[in-house]
């Protein structure tokens, strides 16, 4: 079975192409940076800090980090995952939970659901505003959870 690459994987590669391309600025452009540079180095006082500062940076000239669909590639909407402790055979039963727990709104906007391969969750698309309003850390009496995820699970 082919799938697509993972949003990590993209980022990661992205990551590596934006430090190739920083490693081909001519150093006499570089000096216009140096002020704002040691500006947001001089509040780090750990290199963990500093990896941080750097970390952001980064994540500020990859596009792949902006939200995407890991269902349907769009730009608009966001995947989200609920993850059941026990098997569920139908997404019928995710459908309940996203209009029991989030209202009907959430529910007639989600797109795409699917099952894990493991019957243990099912992934499903919001579009973006409705992503927003969502918990990140909602989880019922059941043991179902909401999960913001960046990997699919095989499906």
């Amino acid at each position: 079975k082919v799938r697509p690459p993972s949003m990590l994987n993209l980022i990661k590669t992205a990551a590596e192409r934006i430090v190739a391309k920083m490693n081909q600025i001519d150093s006499s452009k570089t000096h216009l940076f140096e002020d704002t540079a040691t500006k947001l180095l001089e509040n780090c006082s750990t290199i963990g800090e500093a990896t941080k500062v750097l970390a952001q940076a980064l994540a500020t000239m990859c596009p792949e980090i902006a939200p995407l669909s890991l269902l349907s590639g769009r730009d608009d909407f966001k995947t989200w995952a609920i993850v059941s402790e026990n098997p569920v055979q139908r997404t019928t039963y995710f459908w309940n939970i996203l209009e029991s727990a989030f209202g009907f709104e959430v529910r007639d906007n989600a797109r795409g659901m699917r099952i894990f391969e493991n019957s243990k969750g099912a992934a499903f698309d919001l579009p973006l505003e409705l992503s927003k309003k969502l918990p990140k850390d909602w989880q019922d009496n059941k043991g179902n959870k909401l999960v913001d995820i960046v990997e699919l699970p095989p499906l």
